[in-house]
């Protein structure tokens, strides 16, 4: 019986502390339990508490789109309270927002819709929506930003890079046409490092000196440089810029081939902004050859008006003079009981001052005051008489050789001037040589080739004549062959040339349309001249040397000059002709006035004082329209036009001229 309840007491002992065990398990879980529900507490104040503080809007709605929750940031967003939200569905606020397609995508979870606010605009929002199971209720949260500052600045941000697109457009289409002018411009373009090394050029730079530009970059600007300036002349370029100054100038360059030109250039230093310090140069530079060219041109030009004021002033009267010798001599053989020999010398003293005149004419060629008489002239014949005349002035000393071809020659020519290029040229080369020289000529064919016209592509003509002057002088220095042809330049001493002689040459060959060149080293001197041939034959030189004539007709004859006027007047009354005198213009009307029917000639001066030859020509022609005019002019034909004074039966002839040709000029205008 003890056993028995000693194993009851046991197993009583063992249920008290099974039960004990339970007891101290359901306080441990009481006490986890009420842990859990205060952490659960905790998290959901912090939630609320993270909600309600929250920046963006945040509303928890329903399956269906009820508004369950609002935190403040939502009700300051659609400008509502919590309760006014709470009564409202999501589609109200946010009539496009479907949140579960939202909350179920992959990835960022995020849109921009458009939100609506209690009587204001609409707004621009951002929008993120997740599922949320609050107490086996599914429900979602949505949180929306407004994002219309970020719109703007996006829309602003847009703004910004249209204008800096179309600036950087415009700023390109700028560069481009700057690039664009840069490499068209006639003139170099050239940018160096502060040390002088080429960093850029323009197209224009090879264009001018022939250099390639990539031979060029990289090398310094003297591979242009000349021998024409010493050394001092760049140290103080060079001084000028980099003492921050610009420098401009004139500078002899040289090209590949080793020519040289003229170029107007300016160097101007590039500064760094940053640090004031120069970070290079540019350097502008124009081929001025052209220009240069067209200076000398003008100058010659200017001398030419010069000679030509000079010139026309000296014919004039030095053209009266010899139109008193022509007509005393014409008077003394006519009327004087003469020997041979004396009427031979008083031939050869009319022929002298007939050629006088032609030198007279020619200078006024020369110096465009009078036209050439351009008529087809046997070079050949022409050319061996103006050698025979020259030969005799020049010294025994000098040897003198003549080649011309007997091929007749025939150019357009006046042959005054062509006689005159070949006088001129050997006096020329006789001066060169002095004593003891050798100066050949020679006039033969020459047919161009194509090496001659590449060389004178002005030039339309196949066949020349091709005139030769060679002397053994002491040749014509490089510097100053392109020089010999102006006027006045000389290199004899005073008193010993005028500087005239090559000048009329060269205005001589232009005249004919011809070619001058010229080739010459120390001890040959070589004259090249090529006048285009013609096939027209030679007009015929024979003419009537005897005078004609008149038939008493009464001529009015108007000459300020005295001595021309009575030395004319006895000539034309020698000639059976009635004369009628007047000093001037005026005093000419009112001769004519008198009986206008009576003459049938009038012969006037051009230049003459109160009323000139002109005017009183227009005057008379007013009264009597058909009364044939005679200009005889000292100035030379050029001074006057018929066309120009619309006057039919007018005829013009220089002072001097021949009795026969005056006599022959006057029965022609009679029988018109």
């Amino acid at each position: 019986m003890s056993s028995d309840l000693e194993l009851e007491n046991k197993t009583l002992k063992q249920r008290v502390e099974l039960l004990e065990q339970a007891m101290k398990q359901s306080a441990r879980i009481r006490q986890q339990f009420n842990d859990a529900e205060i952490a659960l507490k905790e998290s959901r104040s912090r939630y609320r508490s993270l909600i309600q503080h929250a920046f963006d809007a945040i509303l928890i709605i329903s399956a269906n789109g009820d508004v369950r929750e609002a935190n403040p940031a939502a009700c300051r967003l659609f400008a509502m309270s919590e309760q006014e939200l709470a009564r409202l569905n999501i589609d109200q606020l946010i009539p496009d927002l479907n949140p579960g397609s939202i909350a179920s995508k992959k990835g960022q979870k995020v849109c921009e819709l458009e939100g609506r606010r209690k009587h204001l605009s609409p707004l621009p929002l951002e929008i993120t929506a997740c599922t949320l199971n609050l107490e086996n209720d599914p429900c979602y949260a949505v949180t929306a930003r407004d994002i219309t500052e970020r719109k703007h600045a996006e829309e602003l941000r847009q703004q910004i890079q249209h204008e800096l697109e179309a600036l950087v457009a415009r700023r390109t289409s700028e560069l481009s046409k700057l690039n664009a002018a840069v490499q068209q411009a006639s003139e170099i373009l050239m940018i160096t490092a502060p040390d002088g090394t080429i960093e850029y050029l323009n197209d224009a730079f090879e264009t001018i000196t022939g250099i390639p530009k990539q031979e060029a970059i990289g090398a310094k600007p003297s591979i242009l440089r000349s021998s024409h300036h010493d050394n001092a002349f760049f140290e103080k370029m060079w001084k000028t810029i980099t003492r921050g100054n610009s420098w401009e100038g004139r500078i002899i360059n040289k090209r590949k081939d080793g020519s040289l030109y003229p170029a107007l250039t300016s160097i101007s230093p590039v500064f760094d902004t940053s640090s004031d310090q120069i970070s290079g140069y540019v350097c502008i530079s124009q081929d001025i050859s052209e220009q240069e060219q067209m200076e000398q041109q003008m100058r010659q030009s200017q001398k030419m008006e010069a000679i030509g004021t000079l010139a026309s002033g000296i014919a004039h009267e030095f053209n009266n003079m010899l139109a008193g010798i022509l007509g005393n001599l014409y008077l003394i053989k006519t009327r004087a009981a003469l020997s041979p020999k004396a009427a031979g010398q008083l031939s050869a003293a009319e022929e002298l001052s007939l050629r006088a005149a032609q030198m007279i004419k020619q200078l006024l060629t020369f110096a465009h005051k009078d036209s050439a008489s351009m008529k087809p002239v046997n070079l050949s014949l022409l050319l061996k008489e103006a050698y025979k005349i020259s030969s005799v002035a020049i010294p025994e000393s000098t040897t003198l050789k003549g080649d011309f071809t007997p091929e007749p020659l025939t150019v357009q020519g006046d042959a005054t001037q062509l006689q005159q290029i070949l006088i001129n040229l050997l006096k020329n080369a006789h001066d060169a040589c002095g004593e003891s020289a050798l100066v050949s000529v020679s006039l033969k064919s020459f047919k161009a080739d194509r090496s001659f016209r590449e060389q004178h592509p002005q030039t339309i003509a196949s066949h020349f004549a091709l005139l030769q002057v060679r002397d053994s002088g002491c040749g014509i220095p490089t510097e100053d062959v392109g020089k010999i042809f102006e006027p006045f330049y000389t290199t004899k001493a005073a008193g010993e040339g005028t500087g005239l002689g090559l000048s009329m040459v060269y205005g001589a060959v232009q005249q004919h349309n011809g070619i001058i060149e010229v080739e010459s080293t120390p001890g040959d001197t070589c004259f090249n001249i090529y006048l285009p041939l013609i096939e027209k034959a030679e007009e015929s030189l024979h003419v009537n040397r005897h005078a004609i004539e008149g038939g008493l007709e009464k001529i009015l004859h108007v000459d300020d000059d005295g001595n021309i006027r009575e030395i004319t007047s006895e000539i034309l009354t020698s000639l059976n002709y009635s004369v009628v005198e007047a000093c001037n213009g005026a005093e000419a009307l009112e001769i004519f006035m008198q009986n206008p029917d009576e003459f049938s000639l009038v012969i006037l001066d051009v230049v003459m004082p109160k009323l000139g030859g002109v005017e009183a020509a227009k005057a008379i022609r007013r009264m009597r329209p058909e009364i044939p005019l005679l200009f005889m002019t000292g100035y030379g034909e050029q001074q006057i036009n018929p066309d120009d004074l619309d006057m039919g039966s007018v005829a013009v002839i220089s002072k001097p001229c021949n009795i026969p040709e005056l006599s022959r000029t006057i029965k022609n205008i009679l029988l018109q």
